[in-house]
């Protein structure tokens, strides 16, 4: 969720996500509400050189920038890495019902 809180009449905000200095996210023409949920794609870069630009839609010269902040993938500690729990249980019982299957034909 971005926060912010705009000051005059402002009807409308661009939001701009930075990695460094290089734009790679954008959501034009939004309500100013003051807060927009926006999903960041899994895939994105990992790091902790990003910012959020915030600006009016109509005056790009009123804006504002975040602070720094770090985008990072915090791992599952229950998870197995690179399996997913719920595949390996069906697979096992699948495993499981071809064996039974098979020694009941006997």
């Amino acid at each position: 969720m971005i926060t912010w809180i705009s000051t005059g009449t402002i009807t409308h905000v661009d939001i701009d996500l930075y990695k460094g200095s290089i734009l790679m996210y954008y959501v034009d023409d939004v309500y100013d509400i003051g807060t927009y949920s926006w999903t960041i794609p899994e895939d994105i870069e990992q790091g902790a050189d990003w910012e959020i630009l915030v600006s009016n839609s109509d005056n790009s010269g009123q804006n504002d920038w975040s602070e720094e902040f770090t985008i990072a993938v915090i791992p599952n500690p229950n998870a197995i890495p690179g399996y997913d729990l719920l595949f390996i249980g069906c697979l096992s019982i699948l495993t499981s019902l071809v064996i039974i299957r098979k020694r009941l034909k006997k």
